[in-house]
């Protein structure tokens, strides 16, 4: 009773915030004996990029940040105290080794965890893709920065794009913001407030030449087959495609009346057969990664909240756990060296710290990469998950981190395997 007066009175928000402050004056304590930064063996701490004042960060872990040559690599910059409803997010690249930044344009349509899902094109040098508003309507642009102009502007904010580049996949961005804050974009009004589940909304499918765009998995006919009686909202997030582009994976979410958690179920759909398959629908899914064109790398949250990765067969439904003591906490997993090898993370631990690792799995080892430390000031959906990625080469690894000044900056460091 005393808990729910004093969430009245003070605000769930300020308490959140409170709670933080504390948490972060705990951990400066613990940081005056320790380093923000601890490297491990045989890992090279290749360079940092910042700016005074401002974030840098590049956003989800699921896209390339290196141009092909990997000698530039994109970022969003924004002032340090930034809000994604009303102000703009400048977009640009460092040159790997001179540390040279370059701006090349700026948008509205960002968020703090995905940013204006920014990437390089599929195959075409000197091209970039990422989301923008215009005309009161999220839109992709295509820019070539070569000739420092807008290529194409298409009809729909890209989720993401085949490897081909003859498609892209969107969703209701405005409303995966309103559900999932930190995700989507909340410069646009969502239209979909009161319906449960549209029959016009879902997931969509952008032909790229033609610029046009049909809804190809609706969340009335997702939420069709869901008893959950405490269902309030449903809605999609994190859609990926195989890399083959014949396929592709998605989560479909419901919110709970009167709670602030939330049930998924792991999809994935077909363009060969036009089916959606319902991999997993009993434990919470949570981060992902194509292992191939036919298995899932993912991490789960069971119902007694334990954490753990696993692969999941699109073929045959079959699901492997990843057994291992250090593979019990979420992360972003990312996989490399021919199916061999994963890269994740995890959230922040003991006194706030972050570890980046490598798997084996065929060896079943566990390589801890780098320790970073977690800014407790920037929390919920401004907070700093490190999405580690790797570059197609397999020579670098980036991360976005809070390790220092309060600000996100990027931290590249040299792949061992690598050097």
């Amino acid at each position: 009773m005393v808990k729910k007066i004093i969430k009245t009175v003070i605000g769930q928000k300020r308490i959140t915030a409170m709670k933080q402050v504390i948490k972060y004056v705990k951990d400066i304590q613990y940081l005056h004996s320790n380093p923000r930064i601890k490297v491990g063996e045989d890992t090279v701490l290749y360079q940092k990029y910042s700016q005074k004042g401002k974030h840098v960060f590049f956003g989800y872990y699921d896209i390339s940040q290196f141009d092909v040559e990997e000698e530039r690599m994109l970022v969003h910059c924004l002032d340090k105290k930034a809000d994604a409803h009303r102000d703009m997010a400048d977009l640009g690249y460092y040159k790997v080794g001179s540390g040279e930044y370059t701006r090349f344009a700026s948008t509205q349509a960002w968020c703090w965890q995905q940013g204006a899902r920014l990437r390089w094109h599929p195959f075409e040098k000197d091209y970039v893709l990422y989301n923008d508003v215009d005309k009161n309507s999220y839109v992709a642009r295509l820019y070539n920065l070569a000739e420092n102009r807008t290529v194409s502007t298409y009809c729909d904010a890209f989720y993401d794009v085949s490897p081909d580049f003859s498609y892209a996949l969107s969703l209701n961005f405005s409303r995966l913001q309103r559900l999932r804050p930190g995700y989507g974009y909340s410069v646009l009004p969502d239209k979909t407030v009161k319906d449960v589940a549209p029959n016009d909304d879902g997931i969509f499918y952008i032909d790229i030449h033609n610029n046009e765009k049909k809804i190809l998995v609706s969340l009335a006919d997702l939420a069709s087959d869901v008893s959950d009686p405490n269902v309030d909202q449903h809605y999609i997030n994190h859609i990926s495609i195989s890399p083959d582009g014949k396929r592709f994976m998605f989560f479909h979410i419901w919110t709970l009346k009167g709670d602030s958690h939330w049930r998924t179920r792991l999809c994935v759909y077909s363009f060969v057969d036009g089916k959606v398959d319902v991999l997993e629908n009993k434990a919470r899914v949570s981060h992902y990664d194509w292992k191939n064109n036919d298995e899932l790398l993912v991490t789960c949250w069971d119902e007694k909240k334990d954490q753990y990765y696993c692969i999941y067969n699109t073929e045959n439904k079959n699901k492997t756990i990843l057994e291992n003591k250090y593979l019990n906490h979420d992360g972003h997993p990312s996989i490399f060296g021919k199916e061999r090898y994963f890269i994740s993370d995890t959230y922040p631990l003991l006194h706030g710290m972050q570890t980046v690792f490598e798997y084996d799995l065929k060896s079943c080892v566990y390589r801890p990469l780098i320790h970073l430390y977690s800014d407790a000031r920037l929390f919920e959906e401004k907070r700093c998950d490190l999405h580690p990625r790797v570059s197609q080469s397999e020579k670098y690894i980036t991360i976005d981190t809070t390790c220092e000044e309060g600000c996100k900056q990027e931290i590249l460091i040299k792949n061992w395997r690598n050097i």
